[in-house]
């Protein structure tokens, strides 16, 4: 491989691991999200489990957080099953602008190989032609590991929304029911 294609391949190798870096941190914020979502129905359940909350109005809705919050916890939880099998093929880009952000994950996601060699192999001076298996390879790579990284993100942000809903409406619920009783449970 010569300089040009040499380029070429760094600048490829570089838009990886910057998608790879995106994919790391996707899965971080899943884990510290289930992280949280566990300590809270943990923290209820063990409240649940003591004779402090004596009105059922609180401990209905202690219990009803708690099945939202385990639920956000398990849209989280599968955020990490791992994307095994046959490889996904990537055909070409999907409709849309062409002038994409060829280094941002969500972007990359929706252009094909095709479009990301033409992309580099400009940017660098290269002729097309001097790309090679590797640098299909490696384009293809890397718009499998972005359209990875999206849906992760896609998975994170339902687990985020699924767990403020679930924590926020039951003590909306419970500040309602307070005030409506004048300022007691019964």
């Amino acid at each position: 491989m010569d300089d040009n294609g040499s380029l070429a391949y760094g600048v490829l190798w570089d838009i990886f691991n910057n998608v790879n870096g995106q994919l790391q941190f996707a899965e971080t914020k899943n884990a510290a999200l289930l992280t949280l979502n566990l300590a809270v129905v943990l923290g209820i359940g063990a409240i649940l489990a003591g004779n402090d909350v004596g009105s059922s109005e609180i401990r209905g809705w202690l219990f009803i957080t708690a099945t939202g919050v385990a639920g956000a916890g398990l849209v989280s939880l599968l955020s990490f099953l791992p994307h095994i099998g046959p490889t996904i093929y990537v055909e070409a880009a999907m409709p849309g602008p062409t002038n994409r952000n060829l280094v941002f994950f969500a972007d990359l996601a929706k252009t094909g190989p095709v479009e990301l060699l033409e992309a580099v192999f400009a940017s660098t001076g290269t002729p097309a032609v001097q790309q090679n298996r590797l640098h299909e390879s490696l384009a293809h790579q890397i718009i499998v590991n972005s359209g990875i990284a999206s849906k992760k993100f896609a998975w994170f942000r339902t687990a985020v929304v699924a767990t403020v809903m679930c924590a926020a409406i039951p003590a909306f619920v419970l500040s309602a029911v307070w005030i409506g009783n004048g300022g007691a449970f019964k």
